[in-house]
């Protein structure tokens, strides 16, 4: 993938909002100096800077570039998003504002203690993802739910905890 086809295949599917379309663009910039090693990261001191400052200073969005996030992403409205650097977001999830998606709370670097969000899933806002948990390609979770077990395929969850609703 060429490098400006890598920066922007966020930019289409977040034509409603200039302020996510920003934040990716800096997110997937990061990513790719991250990538290139010491050089890299030496690239990285002043755009990481600004990243930080817009990014959790101004949006109060904690994603770390670090994080494995699947193209076009889409974040409708985004302020005070948490996703922790250890989960996994597919493809075209639709992630809405002051969503969490985290571990319950262990230090550790385990990835299996994180979510891990597989193609097309669509958060509500304010809803918290916690633990190892699995939601799988096309499911729904619903606005203020508290999601701690997997989500099958295609599934619409809510409540608190979350519950199948259909």
């Amino acid at each position: 993938m060429k490098v400006y086809r890598y920066i922007l295949q966020d930019w289409e599917i977040n034509k409603g909002s200039v302020v996510a379309r920003i934040l990716l663009v800096q997110f997937r910039l990061l990513q790719l100096l991250l990538q290139l090693g010491r050089c890299g990261k030496m690239m990285a001191i002043l755009p990481w800077v600004l990243y930080k400052l817009y990014s959790e200073f101004f949006l109060h969005i904690e994603l770390s570039p670090k994080t494995q996030v699947g193209a076009s992403i889409h974040f409708p409205h985004p302020f005070s998003i948490v996703i922790n650097a250890n989960s996994k977001v597919g493809k075209e999830c639709v992630i809405r504002h002051g969503v969490t998606i985290g571990n319950k709370g262990d230090r550790s670097l385990d990835s299996s203690l994180c979510p891990y969000l597989h193609d097309g899933v669509n958060v509500g806002c304010n809803a918290v993802v916690i633990g190892g948990v699995t939601l799988g390609s096309g499911s729904t979770i619903g606005a203020g739910s508290v999601v701690i077990c997997n989500v099958e395929e295609g599934a619409f969850y809510a409540g608190v905890p979350a519950r199948k609703i259909k």
